[in-house]
């Protein structure tokens, strides 16, 4: 008795020992899942080393039996993985129950529990168990927004009111043209040719819009008779052409008095021109 105590007292050191040990793994896990596990293999391995311990001072075969088929002692799988550390402590058990079986002469009902218990926990199966799965933290995973490009929209269209176009206004008519005006504009009556003074003339010049056609107008040198009559010839307008005493150029009014003698008197005269209708319409004195 006194070497089962001691071996109760050794265990019971080893199991706080260990205990203190599962805490700490237990308190300082990351995880809850981390310390579940922990706190399984913990309860797995205290009941199979408490196992290994009773198994010697069960009375009868059949109460280990009904300790391995009822599952009483969930860890029975772990002591068989672990039958090496068993088989160690059966085997120390085992040499003390036979010092004590020698002093009584004869052996006790824990030696044969014992060899009951070895054979029951050798030929026993392993059963598996079931560990709980870790959870497994959820992590939230962020989508990115996608910036949806709305398509511009365009402004209504408005109706335009287009004021109305006016006609244009009608072509005006050209005004009427101005008549052509024929007028005596100069008279040199002081020759160069000696006596007849054949180069002297007068000037007719048509001031008017249009072109006068001078036939039938008549140029009177101051005194009756001495008259030129103009033939078909027509004055543009702010043209200007000569009728010389007796004589014929380029700038003539296509013709001349014709006369050997001066018609215009150096000491003063007049001239006057008649139309075609024979009014006078112009006059030229000096």
């Amino acid at each position: 008795m006194a070497t089962l105590n001691k071996i109760l007292a050794a265990l019971g050191a080893g199991f706080r020992r260990s205990f203190g040990w599962w805490r700490g793994k237990i308190t300082g896990a990351r995880s809850r899942g981390i310390a579940a596990a922990w706190a399984v293999a913990g309860l797995c391995v205290m009941c199979m080393c408490g196992s290994l311990v009773l198994a010697p001072f069960i009375d009868s075969p059949e109460g280990d039996a009904q300790i391995v088929e009822t599952g009483d002692i969930d860890k029975a799988p772990i002591a068989a993985l672990d039958s090496e550390s068993g088989d160690r402590v059966e085997k120390a058990t085992a040499t003390t129950q036979a010092a004590a079986d020698e002093q009584t002469g004869s052996p006790s009902a824990t030696t044969r529990a014992s060899a009951t218990a070895r054979s029951s926990a050798t030929t026993a199966p392993p059963t598996a168990t079931d560990v709980p799965p870790s959870p497994v933290p959820a992590t939230a995973t962020r989508v990115p927004a996608t910036a949806t490009t709305a398509p511009p929209t365009q402004p209504p269209a408005t109706a335009t009111s287009v004021p109305p176009t006016e006609p244009p206004p009608p072509p005006t008519e050209p005004p009427p043209p101005v008549p052509g005006n024929a007028y005596i504009s100069y008279i040199f009556y002081d020759g160069v040719v000696p006596r007849v003074e054949s180069d002297e003339y007068a000037v007719i010049t048509n001031d008017g819009g249009s072109a006068i056609d001078l036939a039938g107008y008549r140029l009177n040198a101051g005194a009756p008779g001495q008259d030129f009559w103009f033939p078909s010839y027509v004055l543009q307008p702010g043209a200007s052409c000569r009728v010389y005493t007796n004589e014929i150029h380029g700038d003539s009014c296509g013709g001349s008095f014709g006369v050997n003698e001066a018609y215009w008197n150096n000491g003063g005269d007049c001239g006057y021109l008649y139309n075609a209708a024979g009014t006078q319409v112009s006059d030229y004195c000096y």
